[in-house]
């Protein structure tokens, strides 16, 4: 951020000390090597940025198209921002000569595809963003010459499905952002190759069944959000290798009715586990998870009767979330107690279930 101290230039100035001319409805504070051409209602890529630019601002424009080579002579160049600048076509060889660049902005705009060979040469970006685009698809390898990406960015987006090797070559890649699309379906090799994934966002989608198979392979997963996918239940071990090194697993507000009693058996690293605002009334496979160290229960329509006597037993023991976690609904008699501060002498303290309908017999 410039000081007061700052050069700011008008429209046609030119820097004497270095004879340098800045883009008309620019500024350009050269000790920085930044241009900035914020709001300044421009069509196209200025031609006349001074070549030594380490920061180009864009952002705000009606650029609407990218030709090949918008930025030959920025050799220099490590972060790009063309945020909100009406794109809707990029076309390949746009970023020709930007071998330096570290940051790629390119939220908020119309792209609904990523053409073949736009990323070559990319070779030193660390952190590309798409987020708020109409991207519907892509295609697999899209991504590999960067090297280096360890941020990828791309929520609120109109994805659908993720192809076997999207991400193919990025053994760098740490945070990886896929929120608020339409995702159904992932492939069992879309994280193929991800070996240093630390990060992996995924709620806010359409997936009906947990991608089980697709993430077994992330081995350094810390992270792993689901919550917003209409999953009704998770079975035994859905995680069929588990991912031993997961910290953190959000399951809100996904419809949850059921959870296996072993659904978290292999997580023995897991910390933090929400399972807010889902359907569940009753809860037995958090209680062998000693690493916990917060938990997050609310919204559910707990039913505290004796099926509930070793949750209450943990909650009582350990100093997960707060008492108000867990809210009883069922019973009648205990609806809005928080079950954490019910007194409880003995399991025969709570309502007993009601008897179970026989079984039926089937010759």
């Amino acid at each position: 951020e410039s000081t007061g101290a700052s050069l700011e230039m008008t429209p046609t100035t030119t820097i004497a000390q270095s004879d340098v001319a800045c883009p008309e409805h620019c500024r350009c504070l050269l000790p920085q090597r930044h241009t900035s051409c914020l709001d300044a209602r421009l069509s196209e890529v200025p031609q006349n940025v001074p070549s030594n630019t380490s920061q180009l601002d864009l952002q705000g424009n009606q650029l609407r198209t990218l030709p090949t080579n918008a930025f030959e002579n920025l050799s220099v160049l490590k972060s790009l921002h063309l945020i909100d600048c009406e794109l809707s076509i990029v076309k390949p060889g746009a970023f020709n000569g930007l071998s330096q660049l570290t940051y790629l902005y390119l939220q908020n705009n119309s792209l609904k595809s990523l053409p073949i060979g736009l990323f070559d040469g990319l070779v030193s970006v660390t952190y590309l963003y798409l987020d708020y685009n109409q991207l519907d698809s892509i295609c697999s390898g899209i991504f590999s010459p960067m090297k280096k990406l360890t941020g990828l960015y791309i929520r609120y987006n109109h994805l659908t499905w993720l192809a076997d090797h999207t991400f193919q070559g990025l053994t760098s890649l740490q945070w990886l952002y896929l929120s608020d699309n339409s995702v159904s379906n992932i492939s069992k090799d879309a994280f193929h190759g991800l070996q240093a994934l630390r990060r992996l966002t995924l709620d806010g989608n359409n997936l009906t069944t947990p991608p089980s198979n697709a993430i077994r392979v992330l081995d350094n997963l810390n992270l792993l959000r689901l919550s917003r996918n209409p999953v009704p239940s998770l079975k035994n071990n859905w995680l069929a290798r588990g991912i031993r090194s997961l910290t953190h697993l959000n399951l809100d507000e996904m419809g949850l009715t059921s959870l296996g009693a072993r659904a978290f058996a292999r997580l023995r690293r897991l910390r933090v586990l929400t399972l807010r605002n889902n359907r569940l009334t009753s809860l037995r496979s958090i209680l062998s998870l000693k690493s916990l160290a917060t938990v997050g229960l609310s919204g559910n329509p707990w039913l505290c009767d004796c099926r509930l006597i070793e949750l209450w037993t943990w909650l009582v023991s350990r100093a997960y979330g707060t008492p108000g976690e867990v809210i009883c609904r069922n019973p009648p008699a205990l609806k809005g107690t928080y079950l954490a501060l019910t007194k409880v002498t003995s399991p025969l303290s709570l309502p007993n279930p009601p008897p179970r309908p026989p079984e039926a017999i089937y010759y």
